[in-house]
């Protein structure tokens, strides 16, 4: 493992080939879409695929394939030969080689103390925390609270995938109340956060933490922010309120995630080419984005239990945030990693 890494440092994944991670990406106008953060000298933690886990890193080695420093003579002699065509025929006979990921290395600056984080971190590990935000919940999230560009094709992906996530909000809140068991959405954001103001990760995240607050003077004047259109009507109802039922059929029901992101990062795609629309104020979209934000409060006041200080909003932080968008955060490296999953 490379000497510049340290405990506690956070490891910023590359957005891979699946389609809702090349949507987290886009949004966040980045290219990494998942953080993990270094648990031991070859061990990362991380949220991945429903669980939290320590799972084995390894840094990819200085060869020829990774950074071309070999001399010419090198190259030619017997010996370097040799090992060029044993490591064919170990990829070839025994299994595809590992598959290495780009990813950036971020540190707190000023330094801090790592011991505190992976004390925080156990508490994860060892607690009975069981489920992570399903990704079409993710990005029902970044719709909400990031700005977008009200195209009438993005508006009508953005209208079924609330409507997917509010459905899977109602399985994740089910389970959760019937196991009491933990949901984590951002681990790397909340371990740092878990270890009080001087670990907190801070920055410019184009979050709203208050619903009405104004646009920042960045904001273009073709977007909008729908957590601010939908601000009076979170303001009206009461916390404790029931959510409305959705309606949502079983084709939507059966509909796989991935297709959904696929057609998500299409419609944004094109929408920077494509005229925006003004939003009637009783638009769906607007509706489903109030009865979204209603199971998002119905889930937080399940998981005050486990941390009263997280607020919802800061469940969307994400890992382009970390890259480029923090202020407390410094970056030490970049790096390919294989992760043993």
């Amino acid at each position: 493992m490379s000497t510049q890494l340290k405990k506690g440092d956070i490891i910023v994944f590359k957005a891979t080939d699946d389609w809702i991670s090349k949507c987290i990406a886009l949004f966040t106008d980045s290219d990494v879409s998942h953080a993990s953060m270094l648990y031991s000298e070859d061990t990362i933690v991380e949220m991945y695929y429903q669980k939290i886990g320590v799972n084995k890193i390894t840094e990819k080695p200085d060869d020829a394939e990774s950074n071309g420093v070999e001399s010419n003579a090198a190259k030619s002699s017997g010996l370097w030969k040799y090992i060029t065509r044993l490591k064919q025929c170990i990829c070839i006979c025994n299994r595809k080689p590992p598959k290495y990921i780009e990813a950036h290395i971020m540190r707190l600056k000023p330094e801090r103390d790592p011991e505190p984080l992976i004390k925080a971190a156990d508490k994860y590990i060892n607690g009975n925390t069981k489920y992570n935000f399903p990704g079409i919940i993710m990005l029902a999230g970044l719709i909400i609270y990031r700005e977008i560009r009200p195209t009438p094709k993005f508006i009508k992906v953005a209208d079924l995938i609330l409507r997917m996530a509010c459905a899977a909000l109602d399985r994740l809140i089910q389970k959760v109340q019937e196991d009491k068991s933990m949901v984590c959405s951002q681990l790397v954001y909340q371990v740092h956060r878990d270890c009080g103001k001087d670990y907190m990760i801070q920055g410019n995240f184009q979050l709203r933490s208050e619903p009405g607050k104004s646009k920042s003077s960045e904001s273009k004047s073709d977007t909008i922010l729908i957590i601010d259109k939908i601000a009076d009507r979170l303001k009206k109802d009461s916390k404790t309120s029931s959510a409305d039922s959705i309606k949502i059929n079983q084709d939507e029901k059966d509909q796989d995630e991935e297709e959904v992101a696929q057609d998500l990062y299409s419609v944004m795609e094109k929408s920077k080419k494509t005229d925006t629309i003004e939003l009637d104020p009783q638009n769906d979209v607007f509706k489903n984005a109030v009865r979204f934000i209603q199971r998002l409060e119905q889930l937080e006041d399940f998981l005050k239990e486990h941390n009263p200080e997280l607020p919802i909003y800061s469940l969307f932080v994400t890992p382009g945030d970390l890259v480029y968008r923090s202020t407390n955060l410094k970056q030490v490296g970049i790096a390919k990693f294989h992760v043993q999953r």
